[in-house]
């Protein structure tokens, strides 16, 4: 769904908030 495409992307601000890094990181295992 396009909903789903978008939390993919931009995901809500939980750790990428914390460190901007680590969003590439949190979104790699997700």
């Amino acid at each position: 769904p396009f909903r789903e495409t978008l939390s993919y992307m931009n995901p809500p601000p939980t750790k990428a908030s914390k460190h901007p890094i680590g969003n590439a990181e949190a979104q790699e295992p997700a």
